[in-house]
C-alpha cells in the first residue's frame, strides 16, 4: 500500500513502549466505507477485543466508523506495528469474506 501524502510526517518522533497509552487509527483504502456493515464492523471490533483478551493490549475503547476506526489501549509487549498488523490483517480477511470481496481493505 502506498502511502498517503504526509504520513510519514505522522511516525516522526513516535514513542513506542510498553505501559504507555495509545490511540490508534487506521482508514480503508481510498476512504471506501467498507465498515458500514454493521456484520463488518462486529468483525473490527471483536479483533479489537480479542487482542485484549490475549494480552497483546489492554484495550480501553474502541469505535468503528464506515471507512476507518479508533482504538484506544496501552501497550503491553508487543511493538504498537504488531499490534496493528494482526488487527488489519484479521480484520481485512473476515471483512472481505463479509463483504464478497477480496484486495485491500
Amino acid at each position: 500500500m502506498k502511502p498517503t501524502k504526509g504520513s510519514h510526517q505522522l511516525r516522526k518522533g513516535r514513542y513506542d513502549a510498553p505501559g504507555y497509552f495509545y490511540v490508534l487509527t487506521a482508514v480503508t483504502e481510498g476512504r471506501k466505507p467498507l465498515l458500514e456493515d454493521p456484520y463488518a464492523a462486529q468483525t473490527v471490533l471483536d479483533a479489537m477485543r480479542w487482542l485484549g483478551e490475549n494480552g497483546q493490549i489492554e484495550l480501553h475503547a474502541g469505535v468503528v466508523m464506515p471507512d476507518h476506526f479508533h482504538v484506544v489501549a496501552r501497550r503491553k509487549e508487543n511493538p504498537l506495528s504488531k499490534v496493528m498488523h494482526s488487527l488489519k490483517g484479521y480484520s481485512a480477511k473476515h471483512v472481505n469474506a463479509a463483504l464478497g470481496r477480496s484486495g485491500s481493505v
